[in-house]
Order: structure tokens, then sequence, then C-alpha cells
């Protein structure tokens, strides 16, 4: 229940003149407790994430597992799972640079021979 901006939450018998005492006066006496605030963009985002990602799961435990872990991670710390998805995207950088830089050798040689082929 809300009154005076602030949270009451009513423990008592469920019939009309009980929930009327509590409504009109007997919130007075109940212990208040915070109103809990608006969920961030964080927190919406992540909502759509999972989502999406359970659909793309089904059937896939291990890809669940993961996922369960990320937001055990994202609940306590957020931090950290900031930091995790940094390193991910460095990680994943230098790989790709890594890979990138193996498989496209010196391309100068290759052209040079290409073209005394056709010639």
């Amino acid at each position: 229940y809300f009154a005076d901006r602030k949270l009451f939450t009513y423990k008592g018998s469920r019939n009309i003149d009980a929930l009327y005492e509590f409504v009109t006066e007997g919130y007075k006496t109940a212990k208040d407790e915070e109103i809990p605030s608006p969920p961030s963009l964080l927190d919406v985002k992540m909502k759509e994430f999972r989502n999406w990602f359970f659909e793309m799961t089904k059937g896939h435990d291990q890809l669940k597992y993961l996922l369960e872990d990320f937001e055990h991670i994202l609940s306590y710390r957020k931090n950290a799972a900031v930091v995790l998805v940094g390193m991910g995207v460095v990680l994943g950088f230098f790989i790709g640079m890594i890979v990138a830089m193996l498989t496209m050798g010196d391309g100068t040689k290759e052209k040079a021979n290409g073209k005394s082929k056709k010639e």
C-alpha cells in the first residue's frame, strides 16, 4: 500500500473491513519500506538480451548455463561484468588482428607473380 510517499506491506486478513481499517488508519502503525527504484537502462537492455538469448538457446544447455553465470555476475558485481565484456572485446580484437596478419601474408609477391603469368 502506498501512502504519504511510503510503501507499507499489508499482512492482515483479506476481508473488506480489515483492508479498510489498514488503508484508513492501520498503515500509520505499520513499518514503512523503501519504494523500489525504476529499472535502469542496463536492466531493461539486459532483460531484452535475456529474452532474445533464451529463444536462441532452446535445446542448448551449455549456452543457458553461460547466460545464468553472466546474469549472476551482473546481479552482484556490475563492474565485474563490464570488465568481463571489455576484456572479451579487447581479446577478440587482438585475436582477429593476429588471424588477419597470418592469413594476409605479403600480397606484393603474389601480385607480381600473377601479372607475369598473364603476360
